[in-house]
Order: C-alpha cells, then structure tokens, then sequence
C-alpha cells in the first residue's frame, strides 16, 4: 500500500506489527507461533516467506535500520527451518513452503545452504505430484492409502497454497520442468472448480476448512493460476487465466460491503461477521500478484471460464469419489475412507456436492458435525440453527447421531447407462464409526439434464435433505413438494428449484427457518422425508426462468 499511494504512514504500520510479532509471537529458536495461545511453530515458514518478499520488492521504502533489522530476523527464521525435520513429515504443504521459504532466504541473504535445505524438502513434496496432476499428502502419513486405495487430498489447500507455492517456487529457480509440471497439475485440479468460480472440496481430507471460494487459512488460487499461465501456449493459458479470473470475481463477490472476505457465500444473509483472518490471507496473493506484475492478466470478470471437463461420468479412484456432469448439473458422490478428522467425515455413498451451472450450490456436504478442530482458524457460530448441511440418512436415538455419512465402508457402484447411475450401501453409524445394528440402507441415483432422481431403501433413520436457499429467497410448500425461488446477483428471479416427494413423508422440523453452517457457509432450508414401508423416493429439479 506504501509503493501503491506513496503513504509512508503504511511502513509505519508495518513495522508497528513487525515489533508487536517480535513482542508476542516470536521464539528465542527463530521461530514464530500461530497465535498467542498456540504452540504450532510451523507457520514460520509463511511468515519467512512474506519477510523475503517484503525485503525484495518494497526495500526502497525501509531505513537502513529496519531493513537490518527485519533481515536479521530473516536468517534466524531461515536457521530455525533449516534444521526442522518435522515439518518433512507434516502435512504437504508444509515441505512446499518450506522448501520456497529458505529459497528465498537464502537467495536475499546469499547463503547456499538455506537454498540447498530448500531444494532438499521440494524433492520429498514432489513425491506427492502424481503424473496425472494430482497433488496427495494433506494428511499423514502422506504415502498412506486407505483400505480402499484413497489418498489424503484436499482440493482447497492444492490450489490456494501448495501449487501457487509450488509456481514461486520454480520461478525462483528458473525450473522450466517444474512450471510444467505445476501447469499440469492445475489443469488435472481444474476438474474441481465449479461454473462460478468456486472449488468442490466437499469430500477433503481438511474440508473443515472449506469456504466454498476456497480455504480458510490459506492464500487464494487466482495467483498461482495466473503465474503458471505466464509462458503457456495457448489453449492453457487462457484456461488457467479464465480461471484465475473467475475464482478472483467469486472472492469479491463474497465480500461483505465493508472490505472484508467472508467465510462463505451466505455469511451476511446469516448474520455472521467476517474473520479477518480470511481477509489477510487472501490479500496477501493479490499484494503478490502486483509484486510480479500479473494483475493485469488477472482482470476480468471471469465470464469466459468454462469446467474443462464434460464427461458425463468420472470417478476417482485416489478420491473416493465419483463426478457426474448431465447439462447444467454437476454432482459429487463420495465413498471416501481417508480420514483426517472424524468429525469432518462425510462418506457414505452420500451427495456431498449438487451444482448448477445457473443457480449455483443446491446442496453442500461441508462437515459432518461442525467441532472447531483448529479454535483459532474456526469461528464460533453465533445466533444461528447451526447444523451439518450434508444430505444424508440420520438417525438420532438418545444415545448418539447414527447417520450415512459416517460410514467409511459403504459400496458405491457407478454405471454409464442413458443416465449416470450411481448406487451406493452401507449401514448408519456414530462419528466413531460404531455400527448401528439393523440399520442397512441403498440408496440409487439417476441423473439427467437438470437434476436428479432418488430412490433409498432405508431400515432406520430420515432421509435429511438440505436445500441451499438464502433467507430472501421465498420457499412455497406443499403436501408433497417444496420449491425455492432461487434469485440471481441483482435480486431478479433465476428459476425454480423443486423438490418433488414420490415416496415418504415430507417434513420440515423447523419451518421454513434457515439452517446454516461455517463450512462452506451457506443457508439451507432442512427437509425431511420420511420413509414409507422403509422406502423413500424423489425428484430434485432445477428450472431456470
């Protein structure tokens, strides 16, 4: 902001926050802690990282003085990462920054050995850089496969922080080979951004962190998508800046008309206040794209960005996923077994993502049941019906929630028929994962051009449907169908999403009233249909106007 409007007031800022970092955060190893009440020293490699760019590009604007002292702090940064092994074994994205933290260190402050540690924890992450283009280990051990063949991956932590990284990275080092292989990677990721810029992480392995637009805690895609198309031939690079726009369009529109990003699209319509900690972070890649001169490449409304991929019918095996397109649908249907945390689990043969192409998100999985497994990158959900937003078979006895989406060993089959088939059974269980006796279900889904037909065979429990709706948007409902009136960005009706019951009861627990969760921040209307002689059947349709 001082190099921008020539404000020197902003370097008094920023050396105000690097004293109160000294003050608060700082370690007599070098290292830096996450927050006051945390232990984790890891996030020294980010704060590195940031120390480097400042250095490099805005030393113009520091004294004599500061830059001296702000570089000292630099090198006991970079002695400290140096000789931190641990973060080798921690979650992928860790060795990334690691390796583009001392990279820089050591380029700034001319000390081989700091590149030479750095290139060392590259080697190890790109272990996890299949030839395909996916990027495994948010999760360790990073090379474990599940039961079923699952590897630990997390969209939204792949495309905000580690491939953009992974792009500084080469750039740094001049490693044509590596851009393309980070090209590479964003087109074979590029499979899960969605029509309006936003990026299906339902069935991560760190989706408690999921936003939507991305991930709560890291620094936005539109960066490493627009370096890595620097130098491409075309089509790719008009894809992968198509792209960059579209995510970077979604992230203003999410804002909350006072400056700052929130959590999630219906964070306003809930109520919810902005954590700043979104805002930081994100701001912190568009500080880096003027650094490097992309913003230019980056402007755009994001309207020419098309979903690479138009196969009716894809699974993903290294997932445990399956994703089916049909006209201006879009579904995720996961059976995945690689679990971070339990309480982020969302398995079960169960939709965890319903996406139009007009209308956006009809149903998002998010967590299964909503624990801040992080306290200070979590918010507390506050005078709002806070539940899981994630379709599902649900049973709720006393003793404990049994549901569908708790069952990492459920089957899922998937066939290419007229339609995409999917079929999928398994039994209802705790968080925990214990069995509820007698509680098989199958449940069947067909496919078509502008929704999905359902049908469910189920021994115990509700099928829980919730509907992505906003509170300003009217829901109309009858004996056997429920329809929203799904409004566009300017307040103008879009279409209709209906909900029409063939077989089971329809019930709504609370009215018309709003549920809402943090991950990925959206209002949903909870449906409920209760199955007749064991068996549910229904329609979900989307009309546009």
């Amino acid at each position: 902001m001082a190099e921008q409007t020539g404000d020197r007031s902003w370097v008094a800022r920023a050396e105000a926050l690097f004293d109160w970092t000294e003050v608060t955060l700082s370690r007599a190893d070098g290292s830096l802690l996450n927050d006051i009440d945390s232990s984790w020293n890891g996030i020294t490699v980010f704060y590195a990282a940031q120390l480097a760019d400042c250095l490099r590009y805005h030393s113009d604007l520091l004294e004599g003085q500061t830059y001296d002292l702000w570089a000292g702090r630099l090198a006991r940064a970079a002695e400290f990462l140096t000789g931190c092994d641990t973060l080798d074994q921690n979650n992928v994205n860790y060795s990334i920054g690691l390796a583009y933290a001392l990279e820089r260190a050591g380029s700034l402050l001319g000390v081989k050995r700091y590149c030479a540690r750095g290139e060392r924890s590259m080697e190890l992450a790109i272990t996890c850089l299949e030839d395909s283009g996916l990027l495994f280990g948010e999760g360790v051990p990073r090379h474990r496969l599940s039961s079923r063949g699952c590897r630990p991956v997390d969209i939204g932590y792949n495309v905000e922080e580690s491939l953009p990284i992974m792009a500084r990275y080469a750039c740094e080092r001049h490693d044509l080979g590596l851009m393309e292989r980070v090209r590479g990677a964003f087109l074979w990721h590029l499979g899960f951004m969605l029509p309006d810029g936003g990026w299906d992480n339902s069935f991560g392995t760190r989706k408690f962190k999921w936003t939507y637009w991305g991930s709560r805690t890291t620094d936005g895609s539109y960066l490493g998508l627009a370096l890595a198309a620097r130098g491409a031939r075309e089509p790719v690079r008009g894809e992968l800046l198509a792209a960059s726009r579209a995510n970077l369009g979604l992230i203003f529109r999410c804002c909350d008309g006072q400056g700052l990003l929130a959590g999630g699209p219906h964070y306003v319509d809930a109520g919810q206040r902005s954590c700043i900690h979104h805002t930081f972070d994100h701001v912190k890649s568009l500080a880096g794209a003027i650094d490097l001169g992309l913003m230019d490449d980056m402007e755009g409304d994001g309207a020419d960005w098309t979903p690479r991929s138009s196969q009716p019918l894809e699974q993903y095996p290294d997932l445990g996923v399956a994703v089916i397109r049909k006209g201006d649908m879009r579904a995720t249907v996961c059976a995945t077994d690689w679990e971070y945390e339990q309480d982020a689990c969302t398995s079960g043969g169960m939709i965890s993502l319903l996406h139009h192409r007009v209308f956006g998100a009809v149903c998002t999985a998010g967590m299964g049941s909503y624990r801040r497994i992080e306290p200070a990158n979590m918010q507390v959900p506050c005078g709002v019906r806070h539940e899981s937003l994630a379709p599902r078979i649900e049973l709720e006895d006393g003793r404990a929630v049994w549901s569908s989406i708790f069952d990492l060993r459920a089957d899922m089959v998937c066939s290419r028929a007229t339609a995409p088939l999917v079929h999928a059974t398994g039994v209802l269980r705790d968080a925990r994962h214990v069995e509820l006796p007698e509680s098989r279900y199958t449940v069947r889904y067909r496919f078509d051009e502008d929704g999905v037909a359902v049908r469910a065979e189920i021994s115990a429990g509700t099928f829980v449907l919730p509907l992505i709706g906003r509170s300003c948007e009217q829901v109309e409902v009858a004996a056997d169908r429920l329809s929203i009136c799904r409004l566009d960005g300017s307040g103008f009706e879009a279409g209709v999403i209906t909900l029409e019951v063939l077989e089971g009861g329809l019930h709504l627990p609370y009215g018309t009233e709003r549920v809402f969760n943090l991950t990925p921040g959206f209002q949903a209307v909870r449906v409920d249909i209760v199955p007749e002689g064991g068996r549910v059947s229904f329609r979900l349709s989307c009309k546009t106007k």
